[in-house]
């Protein structure tokens, strides 16, 4: 086999030797890195050690364990970890990789029971911390397996059945109780493994409590404000436009908090726009509420006599029901749907026989022509964001300022439409994650090119050098404080897949199971809350075109004359972005 070399690994690991009395703590990073996690390493080590348990490291996260493979970790010892919590990175390195089948599960599961690992401590975001969950929901199968086929022989044996394979078992089941798992845990079974999660983010979108932060988020959010306060100061300098676009694709948090401390001209988040688009998920979940309820109705039409004594109105019970098409209206239509919607008119019957070929020739024309594309699409266009941007830039040239930054989040992209996503970037979203920023540029330079005042315009992607940062040092306490709790709650034994955050210098645990959405069957991520305060404060003190400057006829006047336009075509083509603040 080829010799995996690490840094850690020079001292050749095949040789280290633990005894077997004492317990062993695992330590998997996964995901992408974030400012931190070597001091959450350090903490986790050091703690380990001063309580006689082994803690040993797992190289790349999941990626190995997920296959089976075990040689790739190494015994962490203090040297490992000296003077490491000031660095970014991950000595453990990590990876993306995560448990997604039932195989990657069975063979994380039986890697770590070889290993001898009884503390799992998870070191990630929102994905890893579904895996964990995924992890401690197969090892609470396999722990109620071993219990049920223990008790049915009543033998005492203390091993599970040989006749079935509790990997045909493991279920990614949400909404369970952990309380069977822990009662019928024991702590000298080979099932039982302790499962923690520490949370590591920069982009501060796990569903934690209120005022509990990942590790991560401030130093990213520092220095994206450093970049972008720099940005500001060239841009006037060279009377320029920026348009900055900040990682994060799920949530706005990284990209509000650089842009309100930064005082960027503008700031547009994902969750301004997210009420306009309609997932796939949601609207499956519409469907069955819809579903369940239609079915109420019909039940509850069957107890007429029980509608009698209360006094409702049969009538009103029914028009909840969903009207079915009439077939006797629509048999003679010309149109053949193949598809949920149509957009082609029926051909309506002519009474006249000697026209009636004529409408059958039509009508099979009309049938095999082909379903729109984009029935329901839901979402925004990139109109609109190239409409906000520029009604910014208007409203700052009629003062003679010809100069700003723009931070948007990269998860604009996903708000947008799918004929748009399609038209721009290929139907691709990673490719528009890449290329927004680029894509407004070329939008607004068009207009600004056919207007008697330019703008020179440029673009600027902040996001990979803010994930392997040396920690500011809120990040070093905190990471130091998160890993401390970890491996406190494993040596508790008192509860299992949980949470640890800090809040107000204290210790808070959550479970697992919290993370999970019961309906989309994935992992839940924390959005911002535009109706908070906060939000209102970070808006208040930027550029947006508001209703009450196009109350001002004096003002709208100026503004349509910086874009080449009268007055009334550019209330049509703006007032709908108008905020009311």
């Amino acid at each position: 086999d080829l010799i995996f070399f690490h840094p850690l690994l020079d001292r050749s690991y095949f040789c280290d030797m633990v005894d077997i009395r004492q317990e062993v703590c695992g330590v998997i990073v996964a995901g992408t890195p974030a400012p931190g996690i070597n001091g959450v390493i350090s903490a986790i080590v050091i703690k380990c050690l001063s309580m006689d348990i082994v803690p040993i490291g797992f190289l790349y996260g999941f990626e190995y364990l997920k296959q089976g493979i075990t040689k790739y970790y190494q015994t962490l010892r203090i040297e490992d970890v000296t003077r490491v919590h000031n660095r970014g990175g991950s000595i453990l390195y990590t990876s993306k990789q995560q448990l997604e089948t039932d195989d990657d599960l069975e063979n994380c599961i039986r890697a770590l029971q070889h290993l001898r690992v009884k503390y799992v401590i998870t070191i990630g975001g929102t994905e890893t911390a579904f895996s964990a969950h995924k992890l401690a929901i197969g090892l609470r199968d396999r722990s109620l397996l071993f219990y049920t086929s223990a008790s049915a022989s009543g033998s005492g044996s203390t091993g599970p059945s040989h006749s079935s394979s509790p990997a045909a078992n493991v279920r990614m089941e949400r909404n369970k109780s952990y309380e069977h798992y822990n009662e019928h845990l024991d702590s000298n079974n080979h099932h039982g493994i302790l499962i923690t999660h520490v949370p590591k983010t920069i982009f501060n979108d796990l569903p934690l409590p209120d005022n509990c932060y990942t590790f991560g988020f401030s130093t990213a959010r520092e220095i994206g404000c450093k970049i972008v306060t720099d940005l500001s100061a060239d841009a006037k300098s060279m009377n320029r436009w920026y348009i900055v676009t900040t990682i994060g694709a799920h949530s706005g948090h990284l990209t509000l908090g650089i842009g309100t401390a930064s005082a960027a001209t503008i700031c547009l988040i994902p969750e301004e726009f997210e009420h306009r688009k309609v997932t796939k998920a949601q609207q499956s979940m519409q469907e069955k509420k819809r579903a369940k309820i239609q079915n109420t109705v019909k039940s509850l039409l069957r107890y007429e006599d029980f509608m009698q004594q209360q006094d409702i109105p049969t009538h009103m019970i029914e028009s909840l029901l969903d009207k079915e098409p009439d077939d006797s209206k629509t048999s003679d239509a010309a149109v053949v749907s193949n598809g949920p919607s149509s957009n082609l008119k029926a051909t309506s019957p002519l009474s006249s026989s000697s026209s009636s070929s004529s409408a059958s020739s039509k009508r099979t024309k009309l049938s095999f022509e082909p379903t729109p594309k984009y029935v329901n699409d839901t979402g925004v266009e990139l109109k609109e964001y190239v409409d906000i941007l520029d009604a910014c830039m208007i409203k700052r040239a009629a003062e003679g300022k010809f100069y700003g930054v723009a931070v948007i989040g990269e998860g604009l992209v996903d708000m947008l439409r799918q004929r748009d996503l399609d038209n721009y970037f290929h139907g691709r979203k990673d490719r528009g994650h890449e290329r927004l920023a680029l894509t407004l540029k070329e939008e607004l330079t068009k207009r600004w090119d056919a207007r008697k005042y330019s703008i020179n315009m440029r673009t600027k992607f902040v996001g990979f050098e803010l994930r392997s940062a040396d920690p500011n040092a809120h990040d070093m306490i905190l990471s130091r404080e998160l890993g401390f709790s970890a491996v406190l709650v494993c040596q508790m034994k008192q509860v299992n897949a949980t949470i640890v955050t800090m809040k107000g210098g204290e210790l808070v645990s959550i479970p697992l199971s919290e993370i999970v959405d019961p309906d989309t069957n994935e992992g839940t991520t924390k959005k911002v809350d535009t109706k908070s305060l906060s939000y209102q404060v970070s808006q208040t003190y930027m550029i947006r075109l508001n209703r009450s400057d196009l109350a001002n006829k004096k003002s709208t006047q100026r503004y349509a004359d910086v874009a080449g336009m009268d007055l009334n075509t550019f209330m049509k083509t703006y007032s709908y972005i108008a905020t009311s603040r």
